[in-house]
């Protein structure tokens, strides 16, 4: 483990979690997750549940969106949508926003009434602390009447889940810790008899790195059958050469993409590469005229679509604000 070419992969690491629950055939084990972190219990329980974005091994860097989520839809056809957020984002609320709208416009096909529509939920774990005014793991939004207090609609539902306040959540809970040992973030080993199913799942998916290896499972969590079958299935992963291989070369394409969506530079030879564009040197002013004016708008489209005010993109492209407006539109 200590071979700098063998890296531990966790629960955390995006393209892991979408392996883990977002493959084909993992319809179980999603439904396990989903059920535990958003407390379904009796006959609130998802029973059947369809993954809309299976993993493909084969995927391109081109075809992946800057967020590696896992998209599914149950027997009543609310939609649901679960990500994993290691980093700490300025824009993060802005975009769960933007992906928990398109998640529940999307189910409207043409001609359909709007009455049709069904629920959607989306959940973010982050592994930072997103909101620092209160100690909560998990924090959940619907729209409600701002004075009165009274729901408008159950329809949205966006839900954090902040993994960086595990180990707090198990001192304010557990106190006092049992035993002494200490894991990485300075989380107690906890009670494992007392926990909640919640408790557990957020344990393992916080710490994923302790049980990445052949070492032994606390008996408390075999009784939780969703959870063996992650532990089994990260454990997997981590003893495969070739996953791994594949695992971090999705990977770095991802971060080599979306680096290239940020920054004008890069995202300009991404366009040219495509043939979208003919080069940088003949200036931006001239891009913008006959073939060229084409890449420029799928850039600009592309930054906006990640999260990027068009009053940024244009300050960041050098361009008028009614330029990069005008560019951004969809092709009539």
């Amino acid at each position: 483990m200590g071979n700098a070419s063998h890296r531990i992969f966790t629960f955390t690491d995006d393209f892991v979690f979408k392996y883990i629950f977002g493959r084909e055939q993992q319809e179980k084990l999603l439904i396990k997750l989903l059920n535990a972190l958003l407390h379904r219990e009796g006959s609130q329980q998802i029973v059947d549940l369809e993954i809309l974005n299976p993993f493909n091994p084969k995927e391109t860097a081109s075809a992946k969106a800057s967020v590696v989520d896992v998209k599914a839809r149950d027997g009543t056809g609310r939609r649901y949508l679960i990500e994993v957020q290691v980093k700490n984002r300025p824009d993060q609320i802005a975009r769960s926003l933007f992906y928990l709208a398109r998640l529940y416009a999307d189910q409207l096909g043409e001609g359909e009434a709007y009455e049709d529509l069904c629920a959607a939920t989306a959940i973010t774990l982050t592994g930072y602390r997103l909101f620092r005014h209160h100690h909560r793991v998990q924090s959940r939004f619907r729209m409600r009447e701002t004075e009165l207090g009274f729901e408008l609609s159950d329809l949205l539902e966006l839900h954090y889940i902040e993994l960086s306040k595990v180990a707090e959540m198990l001192r304010r809970r557990h106190s006092p810790p049992v035993g002494a040992s200490r894991l990485e973030g300075e989380a107690p080993e906890p009670p494992w008899l007392s926990l909640t199913r919640f408790e557990k799942w957020l344990y393992i998916l916080r710490y994923g790195r302790r049980f990445a290896g052949e070492g032994p499972v606390p008996p408390a969590i075999t009784e939780e059958d969703g959870i063996v079958m992650a532990i089994d299935e990260l454990r997997k992963i981590n003893a495969d050469r070739e996953l791994r291989q594949l695992l971090e070369q999705q990977e770095k394409e991802r971060r080599e993409l979306n680096s290239s969506r940020f920054n004008p530079r890069k995202a300009y030879q991404v366009g040219k590469r495509e043939g979208l564009q003919q080069g940088l040197q003949e200036g931006l002013q001239q891009g913008l005229h006959q073939g060229r004016q084409e890449g420029m708008a799928q850039i600009i489209r592309q930054l906006i679509a990640s999260g990027m005010p068009p009053e940024e993109v244009a300050r960041r492209l050098a361009l008028p604000l009614e330029t990069v407006t005008r560019l951004a539109a969809p092709p009539s």
